[in-house]
């Protein structure tokens, strides 16, 4: 017969014309065993409310027949009084319904919470496949506000989750039920744990978490359907346990019998052949392979590997051709089920790994943790992140890497453990486990054991070229980088930037410049070397010492290399009056060989008070050097003045010329070496300039020849002496008076400013600082400069500021107390028998007792340590800081920063290893306790 729905969801079995005949059920019920959903309350009474349905229609039915045969006002009044009894009936139906509804009973409160499970049974269902991917965790949590996705559709259902009208259905019946009634003694506190079974899911848990809740919650409203409903909730439990088997397999109900596909099975399951593998069948050293190999692509793919594994097997099922029993769409399944079903073998594999294999499954783990934190750094760098990826020296990948394999395994509280383990582990990788990872490398058994690694990888590489055809390639065995010492550390960390440049310009400049004068830091810490150490001490003490012996001499250096060679200026003088004297003595001996001259102008010149002073000077020299001056025709008159008896001679003329020179000379400034002429010195000066030009006319071929050749050293020698005279000089006076000097005059100043600055250089040599004494004021400096030009005077300058560098790096190390380093070797070296003598006594006398001994002794070991590790510090720190050569330091410090380069690229890598391998092994080990 066929059948039919109408719209409150009755169906019907009706006649060939479409009449309904017999009612069936409600379509909101499923028959035949399957699931129960649960019934709208407001339709409760659909079976009585169809029956007085049929019986209207049937009665309406009956009407037109009757009236078929008849017409008239029978017809009419059979009708109508079918019409009013079915009116009755449905008047009838309806008061019974209203008067149960206000009352509210098992029925309506079994059909709510009906209700409430089938939703229940619904969520649950679309979060159980695809192993919650997209749908739950973290995935679904990204997902969850798009619509039309999975995680969408969930988040929708849980909000029509209709608890409201369960719990309101439930408190009528206890309301109207003193004793409790069906329900027990049921508390408020009870019905309000019910409702938050239900209001406390959340799928953003990880997928079992979340099924497990919604379990919680179904058994929790299975338990109060059975006080209302036992046999309903009886009949439910049966159905839920079959869907929770798989129908191809089949399963055990809760009374124990077994249900096949077509049923109950008499005898129990079949035996089992192949199935899921057993703890026992995965302790082989091939469970353990496979166990490292899951682990590690489960791991490096976030999960990933599990799950295409099982898609792959239920499209495929390669995995049985090993022993698997993987399900496929090939037996009968669809891919759904077979899906779940490899995925649940896959769970079960892990399992059984974890329990007989957890060395090999932790070791895959952490492997493949690695390899998805490399991709996550890799990741962030495409992505524009390289600098943080740079910053945190891959700490940024990892931790982001944790964070997402905890969110996949556990939603988002899996997610912060997941992270907080990465992190905790990256940094106890970096600042626990690679120091000493470090530590223990550098030692001969840790390089001897890297190199017996790296020659087996080596090995194994070239092996695998073999395969390929190519060449083996040589091991080369790379050194671990050796650690600086304490005392190199110290060193290398106070370097200045520039001391490259600093040792270089000393070398250049040919000064004994050490490490300690190249900064601040560098010469305190001298200081506290020499004070940890005797051996320190003692070698501060000969090189610095050594070498402010030296200073005088290295300031005379200093003044020949940037001002000019310093030639004897004695010797200097001489040579050129000897020069003087050679170069005219052709000249004076044409000179003097020439008749005596006289003339009127002459003779005036020689009657003035300046001429007759002349005169007598030329006498006086004259005799000084040992010539007649009578015979030159020089006499004295009554009144004693000297005077000429004859017409003098050409060499008595020139001895009168030096008087006038020696007159002139008079009115010469001796500070800047010019005449400073009033009226009287320049009649003086006018009149010696008259006397040559006169004598110049009467020995035209001769004497201007003469005068000129033996002119030129002369007036050398006279600026050489000038030079020495003006070396305190203002630099003020000094420029004017070079102006007029010719270029050899110049340079014979020079040569006076040079010997004079020497000169007192050896007058301070072991009183003071000579440097101090000729440059220490900006006057000195800047009189160099107007002598010797801007670039000597810097350069002389450098110097001048390296020397007081030395110095106080010298006053620094060795200028304070002795006493102090004696104190400190006194302590270092007679602590241990001070103390064995304090413990002596206090044992002796009874005094202090165990404690006070341990103490004592506790202190000497602590003091005995301190002294010895600074001591020692200090012996390696002394070489480096005190060695005066600077190429020597130069080249030392290159080395050791090079060195120190080498350690810290060593150091960064093995850190990075260390905090990707700790990052690895947290977020591994935080994963058992976030599923």
């Amino acid at each position: 017969m066929q059948q039919a729905i109408d719209e409150a969801g009755n169906i019907w079995n009706v006649d060939a014309q479409g009449n309904p005949v017999s009612y069936v059920g409600n379509a909101n019920q499923q028959q035949g065993g399957m699931q129960i959903k649960p019934a709208d309350p407001s339709r409760q009474y659909a079976g009585p409310q169809a029956q007085a349905d049929l019986q209207a229609r049937q009665i309406g039915n009956q009407v037109d027949a009757a009236a078929a045969p008849y017409a008239g006002t029978k017809a009419a009044a059979d009708a109508q009084a079918a019409q009013i009894a079915a009116a009755l009936a449905q008047m009838k139906l309806n008061q019974a319904r209203d008067a149960e509804a206000k009352k509210g009973g098992p029925n309506t409160a079994s059909s709510a919470l009906l209700n409430v499970i089938n939703q229940i049974d619904n969520i649950a269902a679309d979060a159980a496949d695809n192993g919650g991917w997209g749908e739950t965790g973290f995935t679904g949590a990204r997902l969850r506000g798009w619509e039309g996705t999975a995680a969408y559709d969930i988040a929708q259902k849980l909000k029509t989750v209709d608890a409201n009208l369960a719990f309101a259905e439930l408190q009528k019946m206890r309301d109207n039920s003193p004793t409790g009634g069906a329900l027990g003694q049921v508390t408020e506190k009870e019905l309000d744990l019910l409702r938050s079974t239900v209001a406390n899911l959340d799928p953003n848990q990880s997928q079992p978490e979340f099924l497990a809740a919604l379990k919680r919650a179904r058994d929790s409203y299975t338990g109060m359907l059975t006080r209302v409903d036992p046999e309903t909730a009886t009949r439910l439990q049966q159905q839920a346990e079959k869907q929770q088997r798989d129908p191809l397999t089949g399963y055990v109900g809760s009374e124990g019998n077994y249900y096949g596909p077509d049923g109950p099975v008499e005898g129990g399951p079949p035996p089992v052949s192949g199935g899921n593998p057993a703890a026992s069948q995965r302790d082989t050293a091939m469970g353990g392979l496979d166990a490292v190999g899951r682990n590690f692509a489960n791991a490096g793919t976030l999960g990933l590997a599990d799950k295409f594994a099982a898609g792959a097997n239920a499209l495929l099922p390669i995995d049985n051709l090993f022993g698997a029993n993987n399900r496929s769409v090939w037996d009968g399944s669809t891919f759904g089920q077979a899906y779940d079903a490899n995925m649940g073998l896959q769970e079960q594999t892990n399992s059984a790994d974890r329990q007989v294999n957890p060395v090999a499954s932790f070791t895959g783990d952490v492997g493949g943790s690695i390899t998805g934190m490399f991709g996550a750094n890799a990741l962030l760098k495409g992505l524009g992140a390289g600098g943080l990826v740079a910053r945190t020296g891959g700490a940024a990948g990892d931790v982001a890497y944790g964070t997402a394999r905890g969110g996949v395994e556990g939603g988002r509280d899996g997610a912060l453990w997941g992270g907080t383990a990465a992190l905790g582990g990256n940094i106890a990788g970096r600042y626990v486990l690679a120091p000493l990872a470090t530590k223990v490398a550098g030692t001969r058994a840790g390089q001897a054991a890297t190199q017996t690694v790296g020659r087996a990888g080596n090995a194994v590489a070239n092996a695998g070229r073999g395969l390929f055809g190519r060449s083996p390639v040589p091991y080369r065995a790379a050194p671990v980088p050796a650690a600086l010492s304490g005392g190199e550390k110290a060193a290398v960390a106070r370097v200045p930037d520039d001391v490259t440049q600093q040792l270089s310009q000393a070398e250049a400049m040919g000064l004994p410049m050490a490490l300690a004068d190249t900064s601040p830091q560098l010469q305190t810490l001298g200081g506290s070397v020499v004070r940890k150490s005797p051996e320190a001490y003692a070698l501060a003490r000969d090189t610095l010492g050594n070498r402010a012996l030296g200073q005088a001499d290295r300031a005379q250096e200093q003044i020949a290399r940037n001002f000019g060679p310093i030639d004897n200026p004695n010797e200097i003088s001489a040579r050129l009056l000897e020069k003087a004297r050679i170069d005219s003595k052709p000249y004076y001996d044409a000179f003097r060989a020439q008749p005596a001259r006289t003339s009127p102008e002459l003779e005036a010149l020689l009657a003035t008070p300046a001429g007759r002073e002349a005169l007598t000077k030329a006498r006086t020299i004259a005799a000084n050097e040992g010539r007649d001056p009578n015979s030159m025709g020089f006499d004295l008159d009554q009144q004693g003045q000297v005077v000429l008896r004859q017409d003098p001679s050409p060499d008595t003329l020139n001895f009168v010329k030096r008087g006038l020179d020696d007159v002139v000379g008079e009115y010469k400034n001796p500070v800047t070496g010019r005449l400073d002429l009033d009226q009287q010195g320049g009649s003086v000066e006018g009149l010696r300039k008259n006397f040559v030009a006169e004598v110049d006319r009467l020995y035209p071929d001769t004497y201007p020849q003469a005068r000129a050749a033996f002119a030129g050293p002369a007036s050398e020698r006279e600026a050489l002496q000038t030079g020495r005279d003006m070396a305190t000089a203002n630099p003020r006076d000094i420029a004017p008076r070079m102006q007029g000097m010719t270029p050899g005059q110049q340079e014979q100043f020079k040569l006076g400013q040079r010997a004079a600055m020497a000169d007192t250089v050896d007058k301070v040599r072991y009183s003071s600082n000579p440097y101090q004494n000729i440059y220490g004021s900006p006057v000195a400096q800047q009189r160099a400069a107007t002598v010797f030009g801007e670039e000597p005077a810097a350069a002389m300058k450098q110097a001048y500021d390296v020397e007081q560098t030395m110095g106080r790096t010298a006053y620094d190390t060795l200028g304070g107390s002795p006493t102090a380093m004696r104190a400190a070797a006194d302590e270092a070296f007679d602590s241990p028998m001070g103390t064995a003598i304090d413990v002596g006594f206090a044992a002796a006398t009874g005094g202090g007792g165990v404690s006070e001994l341990g103490r004592k002794g506790a202190n000497w070991l602590k003091d005995t340590y301190r002294l010895g590790a600074s001591k020692k510090k200090a012996d390696q720190l002394a070489p480096l800081l005190f060695n005066t050569n600077p190429a020597e330091t130069k080249a030392l410090i290159e080395a050791l920063t090079k060195k120190s380069a080498a350690r810290d690229v060593y150091v960064k890598r093995a850190r990075k290893t260390g905090g990707i391998f700790g990052s690895s092994v947290g977020s591994a080990a935080a994963i058992p306790f976030i599923q």
